[in-house]
């Protein structure tokens, strides 16, 4: 069962690089098998291929149990340190992830825009610059003030570096919508297989400019080879919905975010002292100038400049 198979060749790393395969052997040959891919700039991988599917063998999900479970550890000795599945918002696949030990961070929306389809003329001019390393700060606070705190616990706290797992796209295809000097929203575009992805976040201020910025978003595809192209809105992000279908965009379903952390941190126990283990200071034994010389274990350790 893929995950989502329209975005499956979208994640991070789609290259066969970092690729692994993880098959649960039973007494008569393999049960079940669940496909990563890492992604190459972060500590994370993606889930994106499981068989047998639950809706054709509900009886393999406690071979789905033991697999996941199996690959975590595996990818977690690999170094990476949160793996992430998108799966259906309905049906078995999310509570048997959740038995696995996998949380549910956030739900999300998926549109499409077909090939051909024209977007709305803009008559206005949209304040969308390129993204520059000047805007950091201000998309960092943008971040902070959109991105509900248990999102960025479960995305690591990388900002929109690490949002949704995306990477950063090709030069040009990357821009901020300002007003005054501050970053009101992001939108990010690039070609994975053959399709677009689109990435739209936008400050609840600046939802009169979203009608006008996904056309001009769309408009910069005009010259490039005809296709499809999806945007993904997290529920958080639900005023996007009519200017998307505004500008063409048709509902595909909607998809549940999960993710397991494969390390935890671990917190250090105090200091203790064990009796009997410290020297004690010995007396200091007086000189003919009348000064004194301790021992120099004992002496205090110099400050560290």
């Amino acid at each position: 069962m893929p995950f989502w198979p329209v975005l499956v060749a979208m994640l991070p790393g789609s290259s066969t690089l970092g690729e692994n395969l993880f098959v649960l052997e039973g007494e008569d040959g393999p049960e079940a098998f669940v496909q990563a891919r890492r992604r190459l700039e972060r500590p994370e991988a993606d889930l994106v291929y499981i068989a047998p599917a639950l809706e054709r063998a509900p009886e393999a999900a406690a071979a789905w149990n033991a697999l996941l479970a199996g690959a975590c550890i595996a990818l977690g000795q690999q170094g990476v340190e949160r793996v992430y599945a998108t799966l259906p918002e309905t049906g078995p696949e999310v509570e048997a992830f959740q038995q696995a030990g996998f949380v549910l961070y956030t739900r999300e929306e998926l549109y499409r825009l077909d090939p051909g389809v024209q977007p709305d003329l803009v008559d206005e001019a949209v304040p969308l610059l390129a993204r520059s390393p000047e805007h950091q700060w201000a998309l960092e606070r943008l971040y902070s003030e959109l991105v509900p705190w248990l999102v960025q616990q479960a995305e690591g706290g990388a900002g929109f570096n690490g949002y949704g797992g995306l990477v950063r796209p090709q030069a040009g295809m990357e821009h901020v919508l300002v007003q005054g000097s501050d970053v009101i929203g992001l939108v990010q575009l690039r070609p994975v297989g053959n399709a677009y992805h689109m990435a739209i976040v936008l400050h609840p201020r600046a939802y009169h400019w979203a009608r006008a910025v996904v056309a001009c978003s769309l408009s910069r595809l005009q010259h490039g080879p005809p296709r499809p192209v999806y945007c993904a809105v997290r529920h958080y992000q639900g005023g996007l919905r009519t200017p998307l279908e505004e500008n063409g965009f048709r509902w595909v379903g909607t998809r549940a975010l999960l993710v397991r952390h494969t390390t935890a941190k671990a917190r250090e126990a105090p200091a203790r002292r064990a009796e009997g283990t410290e020297r004690q200071p010995e007396a200091a034994i007086p000189t003919a100038l009348g000064f004194s010389e301790a021992d120099p274990s004992c002496s205090p350790p110099l400050p560290t400049p």
